[in-house]
């Protein structure tokens, strides 16, 4: 093929963002700050602990999927770019979460590596088991496992979860209950729903349109968003003293003009949540 396929339809794309332009400028405003601010993080900078390498991670995989929701929407597929906020969502309750005890658990969700990846060959070996591991492989795995529970014997209950409290009692730790909220709707787009199928074959759309105008409630789709990687900047500000405050200020405020009057009230106060160290506005 050479050049660009004109796919999405050019004629889409200006469709949507005249009727999406508010919220997609202020995502797209967002998204590229905070870029501006990492790019001019000193050179060579990295975090010193086991608990910051986590939650830069953490940050990073909100900003990359933030980004991938907002090309979603912009280019038609609404309903995918919704399943994303899945993983968005519970990313950063769980930063929010670690941050309540950054030691403890910063460190306990960085061991869990070797944890998963034993209970995924376990349960992999018992549902097929016409496919066996092989045995030198089990073997290096279940002596990374063995030596992890000599250090850390009060992970021996942790099987498919870093954490033995679930994403809900997670959430309420955090502070972030309104974030669980969207990670339950966001469940039901990603995984094979009749709630959710349904939105995919709309009245009055051919079989092979594919993408597709968002409608105005999935515009909450960017809102959401928004939200998310406004909290795990400012939440990673704190933690690194990136010193941008400035930037989270500007964004909590422009959040209030363009979204308060239509947000509900679990977004209002999403905004207004602060994480250990982070900035807060008056």
């Amino acid at each position: 093929m050479i050049g660009r396929p004109n796919w999405p339809p050019d004629a889409l794309i200006e469709k949507i963002w005249e009727e999406h332009h508010q919220p997609l400028v202020a995502l797209y405003d967002l998204m590229a700050d905070v870029g501006q601010a990492l790019r001019k993080l000193p050179e060579g900078w990295q975090p010193r602990s086991a608990q910051k390498v986590v939650v830069l991670h953490l940050f990073v995989r909100a900003y990359k999927t933030t980004q991938a929701a907002y090309t979603l929407f912009s280019s038609g597929f609404a309903q995918d770019a919704q399943s994303l906020l899945r993983g968005l969502t519970e990313g950063v309750i769980d930063m929010f979460y670690i941050l309540r005890k950054p030691g403890t658990r910063g460190r306990q969700f960085a061991d869990y590596i070797v944890i998963g990846k034993r209970d995924w060959m376990r349960r992999m070996e018992k549902a097929f088991h016409e496919y066996p591991i092989p045995p030198h492989v089990m073997k290096k795995v279940e002596a990374e496992y063995t030596a992890l529970l000599s250090r850390r014997p009060n992970y021996k209950g942790l099987t498919r979860s870093w954490s033995s409290e679930g994403i809900a009692e997670r959430a309420r730790d955090g502070n972030c209950k309104n974030l669980y909220f969207y990670y339950v709707l966001a469940c039901q787009m990603l995984h094979t729903d009749p709630r959710s199928v349904h939105s995919y074959l709309r009245v009055g759309e051919g079989m092979d349109d594919g993408p597709s105008m968002p409608t105005t409630e999935e515009r909450k789709t960017l809102e959401i968003a928004y939200v998310c990687l406004l909290d795990a900047f400012n939440a990673s500000n704190g933690v690194f003293k990136w010193h941008r405050g400035d930037l989270v200020k500007e964004y909590k405020g422009r959040f209030r003009r363009e979204f308060g009057d239509k947000a509900s009230p679990a977004r209002t106060q999403a905004i207004h949540r602060t994480a250990p160290g982070a900035v807060t506005t008056p």
